[in-house]
């Protein structure tokens, strides 16, 4: 858990500091000391492992069995901070002599609902690993698919993208890899519906995943998600479950909300932080001659001489094609998202629509997305109540495949020589050896993936 994490770590800090420590007393001698127990405010029994600082420093000490600390502070007195996992921070000031504190459980952070594959329960009574995002942790992420929403917000969950093509592959390990040769994979699970997250796209991109189908759920729809990591928590799920379980809820509407209508949208631009520094047409014709001269060649034979001696031209007279300026971009990436939501005592809705496209700093591959939910809530009568959540999302993908291969853009860009021209005498597209002619892939490549998905489900309550 996240609490847990920031309360370890004054301990951590204290054990590395013990010199640091003593380094403080020698240049400002301590002039008393103070004393204290720390109790339950709710029973008003000791509290052992409560962790009291100095505020500002890192010299602080735990209480024993018994909530007992003792702590040396300067001659003009200091400000405690008191932490426990489970209850609210405190913070006193002291000139010395004995303390009694009494720390009040967070009922805030205990009473949190976390969903599971069964049920909803309170974080105070919860026995499984589970590891919950917020929708505050998750707006205003630029995002384009959920997976992204993850990185560095669950303990426990590797999230890494394995492929720069946008709309790309996102790597997703809970608690490591379980399998050589099988899926690690998480299930991933939105509103009750199990999510295919098989590839869809063969095309080669060095060994990377090239297209992500999660991408294919809107972020900007999501209200919270829960990672499940331990066998209690993906139980009911069974084998499906054995990589991790991503709980994903969408937003809907409130009891008694008045209809909120929201406009949100970003823009961005993308470009390549360093490029492949090529050697120009006369700087090729210099080299070119030096090797011949090298393999002991005529200096009267070298390949970049006059014409009128029979040669390709002086290496001054030499062109220079810049390909790479050709295929690398100031990519464009644009969101538009607009949304209702309300509602009644009886009747509650969400309505979502959005645009996203994302262009790749290489040309031509592009990602774009329409998207459009719909969740409703109606109570029939005070024991039944009936709903909906339908999503409808429409993808495409146009990937160029960029592996050691000559077929891919950048490689057809990257090695012709920089002085051979790119059209023949004609107007059509030159090509060299095996490579193909980038211009040619950049105007005429229509590797498109287009996608259509709809998740949908009703449920029925009826209580007892």
């Amino acid at each position: 858990m996240k609490t847990s994490t920031i309360l370890a770590l004054p301990a951590v800090l204290l054990a590395g500091t013990t010199t640091g420590f003593a380094q403080t007393t020698a240049a400002q001698p301590a002039a008393q000391t103070v004393t204290g127990t720390i109790t339950d405010a709710a029973d008003r029994s000791p509290l052992p492992g409560v962790t009291v600082l100095l505020k500002g420093t890192t010299t602080g000490a735990s209480t024993d069995p018994g909530g007992q600390f003792s702590l040396p502070i300067p001659a003009n007195g200091a400000t405690l901070v008191i932490t426990a996992i489970g209850y609210v921070r405190q913070e006193i000031r002291t000139t010395g002599g004995e303390l009694r504190v009494a720390l009040k459980s967070d009922v805030k952070q205990l009473s949190e609902v976390v969903i599971t594959g069964y049920s909803e329960q309170n974080r105070k009574s919860l026995t499984s690993a589970i590891s919950s995002v917020k929708g505050d942790a998750l707006k205003d992420v630029p995002a384009a698919s959920p997976d992204q929403l993850l990185q560095g917000k669950a303990a426990g969950v590797q999230v890494s993208a394995n492929s720069g093509v946008p709309g790309g592959g996102i790597f997703i390990r809970v608690r490591g890899s379980n399998s050589v040769n099988a899926s690690n994979d998480p299930l991933y699970v939105v509103d009750g519906v199990f999510i295919n997250n098989t590839n869809l796209i063969a095309t080669g991109l060095g060994n990377q995943v090239s297209s992500n189908p999660l991408a294919d759920i809107n972020p900007q729809d999501i209200e919270s998600i829960e990672i499940l990591k331990d066998a209690n928590a993906t139980a009911i799920y069974g084998s499906r479950g054995a990589n991790g379980v991503v709980l994903i809820r969408t937003k809907r509407g409130k009891a008694g909300d008045k209809t909120r209508i929201t406009f949100d949208t970003y823009q961005a631009l993308s470009e390549a932080p360093k490029k492949y520094k090529l050697v120009s047409g006369p700087e090729l014709a210099t080299l070119e001659n030096e090797r011949f001269l090298n393999d002991g060649g005529n200096p009267a034979l070298v390949p970049f001489r006059s014409v009128a001696e029979g040669g390709r031209g002086l290496p001054e007279e030499q062109q220079t094609y810049d390909r790479l300026s050709d295929v690398f971009r100031t990519a464009r990436t644009q969101s538009y998202e607009v949304s209702a939501a309300g509602g009644s005592d009886k009747t509650q809705f969400y309505i979502g629509a959005g645009y996203f496209d994302q262009q790749s700093i290489a040309r031509p591959s592009k990602f774009n997305r329409f998207s459009l939910r719909v969740n409703l809530d109606n109570s029939v009568t005070d024991k039944v109540r009936i709903g909906t959540s339908t999503a409808l999302t429409r993808t495409q993908r146009n990937v160029s495949s960029n592996d050691n291969n000559p077929v891919g853009v950048i490689n057809s860009a990257l090695f012709p020589r920089t002085n051979l021209p790119v059209y023949n005498p004609d107007g059509s597209y030159a090509k060299y050896g095996s490579f193909d002619n980038h211009q040619a892939l950049i105007d005429n490549l229509n590797n498109d993936a287009v996608g259509t998905r709809v998740i949908s489900n009703v449920y029925g309550e009826y209580r007892i």
